[in-house]
């Protein structure tokens, strides 16, 4: 009895210790070990290659935390044999469960950045406006710099120059321009310094102020020559070539031409002369016009020709040396005139300085010729004065030739009538 049952209760036992030590039931005995199918055995060596895989990446990755390695896929064997997992294993997932190898990867990484961030915070980079903004302001501050530097070492007054005519003491031009050493020369009013000058000192024909880096102020000065004098309500004014009143006194200037038949209205030095009859005033400014312009050729008219009577503007008078009236009829080309004029009294091949007479211009935009009378004194014109007086001769030209009557000067130069009238129309009126 204990012979046939001794095995049979030892295995029986046995079976009972593991069944109660393992939590898993033994085998039937009609379950027999088979061989595993060919899809079981690639299950298989895709799990191993799993496995292998997973360790390369935490080889390549030694910061990676060690995760604790899963066990292998069991048999389908030892699963159909046992019926449940073994002792230690876990169940399976199915396959909506399964992890792929990358998305462990890519978990694994995004754990790690995530630690990373946690032990040292990065920082957002700056947007593109912002930047843009601070290179801006960093540019600004740069040629704000910079404008300062050169602001205070270039453009700071250190120097004023004056030069020119010395006509008066610089320190009363400095005192009226008002410039100071420290000023910034961009800034100093040239202009209105400029006409301050001429205004206020008025033997100051023009006034010019430059700037020239680093920090010099030149005052040009060019002094106004005094050309007549005329006489209003009891005083007497001198003017230059412009018309500027340069000074008034009591009685008339030595030396200059004395302009009469005028009524010069009240005026300052420094200001433009002005004559109660608007006309008047327009041909006297074109005279000293004119006048001017021989005075910056090296002539002298206005110590040359004395006296001028403007009271006829049909009958212009003037007087040179007081020995020879140059009568220039109306108020028509005037300039050219009073050229023809000089160079026929200054030249020598023109009227001897030891005659005197009448020199007679108003024919002169007609028929490019003058007549010259001999005589004493000052001779009163005919009314109109137009027709030139018995013995008159041809003066010669500026050039030394003399034109016949009528006839144009060898230079070729076309007449011009006056106003009003055509070549062909003659001077006097018809009679019958």
């Amino acid at each position: 009895m204990s012979a046939k049952g001794g095995p049979a209760r030892e295995r029986q036992g046995f079976e009972d210790i593991r069944s109660t030590s393992s939590g898993t039931q033994s085998r039937p005995e009609w379950f027999s070990e088979a061989r595993p199918t060919a899809a079981e055995a690639a299950r298989q060596r895709q799990a191993e290659r799993r496995a292998q895989r997973a360790g390369l990446a935490q080889r390549a990755d030694p910061h990676a935390k060690k995760k604790k390695a899963k066990p292998s896929k069991p048999s389908t064997t030892s699963t159909r044999a046992s019926g449940r997992p073994a002792s230690g294993q876990r169940q399976r997932p199915g396959s909506s469960q399964r992890q792929r190898p990358n998305e462990r990867s890519r978990s694994a990484e995004r754990s790690r950045s995530a630690e990373r961030g946690r032990e040292r915070p990065r920082k957002k980079p700056m947007s593109l406006l912002k930047r843009r903004v601070l290179i801006v302001l960093t540019l600004a501050a740069m040629l704000l710099g910079t404008g300062f530097l050169v602001e205070s070492l270039l453009l700071r007054v250190t120097t004023v120059r004056v030069s020119g005519d010395q006509i008066y003491e610089e320190t009363d031009i400095l005192k009226i321009c008002g410039f100071k050493t420290g000023d910034n020369l961009l800034l100093i009013p040239a202009a209105d310094r400029e006409k301050k000058l001429e205004r206020e000192l008025p033997y100051i024909a023009k006034a010019k102020i430059t700037r020239q880096i680093p920090g010099t102020v030149n005052i040009e000065i060019t002094a106004a020559v005094p050309l007549c004098s005329m006489q209003g309500d009891g005083v007497w004014y001198v003017v230059d070539a412009g018309g500027k009143v340069l000074e008034t006194g009591a009685g008339p200037k030595e030396g200059l031409l004395q302009v009469i038949g005028v009524s010069p209205k009240a005026v300052s030095p420094g200001d433009i002369m002005e004559l109660q009859n608007e006309e008047r005033s327009t041909v006297f400014l074109e005279l000293m016009d004119a006048m001017g312009s021989l005075s910056e050729e090296g002539q002298n008219p206005a110590g040359e020709f004395t006296r001028m009577d403007l009271s006829d503007l049909m009958n212009l008078r003037l007087w040179y040396q007081d020995r020879v009236e140059c009568r220039f009829g109306g108020e028509v080309q005037l300039e050219y005139k009073l050229r023809w004029a000089w160079g026929n009294l200054t030249d020598e091949r023109g009227i001897k300085p030891e005659e005197s007479g009448v020199l007679d211009l108003s024919y002169l935009p007609t028929k490019k010729s003058s007549y010259f009378t001999p005589g004493e004194g000052s001779p009163t014109p005919a009314p109109g004065g137009t027709t030139p007086e018995t013995g008159a001769e041809p003066t010669p030209a500026p050039d030394g030739t003399v034109p016949e009557d009528g006839a144009a000067p060898e230079n070729g130069a076309e007449s011009t009538p006056e106003p009003g009238r055509g070549e062909g129309i003659p001077d006097t009126p018809f009679t019958g």
